[in-house]
């Protein structure tokens, strides 16, 4: 994964945290953080240099001016969107030797030790 989100110079981080945006919409800073499960000082490297490729916007929340909301530009809707495909190639290559029944078995053993996992927190 990392190789093809090297394709368009980006990392783990601030890839998830344009997803997040895409599927959910402008959120805090701190939500953002809360919702991609990264710490507070990867959030806000992560939203520097996504403002600074013009991937995301941030503006003081007009409701609470402690907080910085950040929001998806159509730059970044359609980086997300690029992104997104060169990871679902990238697991294409990584399962390629399963068929289509142990993909989905695998994925069916992930979830049971995701939701495992989740509920002990």
């Amino acid at each position: 994964m990392n190789e093809h989100l090297a394709i368009h110079d980006f990392r783990p981080p601030p890839y998830v945290m344009l997803l997040t945006l895409q599927e959910s919409g402008a959120m805090s800073q701190a939500e953002l953080g809360a919702r991609t499960a990264l710490d507070r000082s990867d959030v806000t490297e992560g939203v520097r240099l996504l403002v600074a490729r013009g991937c995301v916007r941030q503006s003081v929340d007009p409701h609470d001016r402690r907080r910085n909301v950040v929001s998806l530009t159509p730059a970044g809707d359609r980086m997300a969107t690029d992104l997104l495909a060169e990871v679902d190639a990238a697991q294409a290559e990584f399962m390629a030797p399963l068929d289509a029944d142990q993909r989905e078995q695998l994925r069916g053993l992930l979830t049971v030790l995701l939701d495992y996992h989740v509920s002990r927190e």
